[in-house]
């Protein structure tokens, strides 16, 4: 399967015109397969990666080891780093059985036009928002929200 058919069918580039799709159809992405059990991403680590399911479904698991979310075919995830970059992974996301996954780095993203990228980011951002307002999730990663260095208001 070419990269253009990859795009065409997932979920989260509905809604792009068939330029758009084409456009990002030509970026450097990389199709990765993992084994059961692999970790593929791993909280705190500082790369700002982004991932989407083409095949499998992993578990997201927050802090205490407490599974978040399943993720499965066409879901995203590594949003936050992403979004935020030098931000570190919030949660491990581990394989659940074999996995195949794109993965987007953020240079390859850098090279989109800026209204194309603009149009990418916002739908991260709602991804992430959506995320942020299940209660298992916002439970977990309320934390990552607020500051308790020694510079924090009081």
């Amino acid at each position: 399967m070419h990269t253009l058919e990859i795009v065409d069918k997932l979920a989260f580039f509905q809604g792009l015109t068939d330029e758009e799709k084409e456009t990002v159809s030509q970026l450097q992405m990389r199709i990765f397969r993992y084994h059961p059990g692999s970790i593929i991403i791993r909280k705190g680590d500082l790369d700002g990666d982004l991932f989407i399911i083409l095949k499998g479904t992993a578990t997201v698991v927050g802090s205490r080891s407490i599974p978040l979310a399943i993720l499965k075919g066409g879901d995203v995830f590594g949003e936050v780093s992403f979004l935020a970059q030098g931000r570190a992974r919030t949660a491990d996301v581990v394989s659940n059985g074999e996995i195949i996954v794109i993965r987007l780095d953020q240079q390859a993203f850098a090279s989109l036009d800026g209204p194309l990228r603009e149009k990418l980011k916002d739908k991260l951002i709602k991804i992430l928002i959506d995320r942020l307002v299940t209660p298992s999730a916002a439970a977990d990663v309320s934390f990552n929200w607020t500051h308790s260095g020694p510079e924090a208001a009081g």
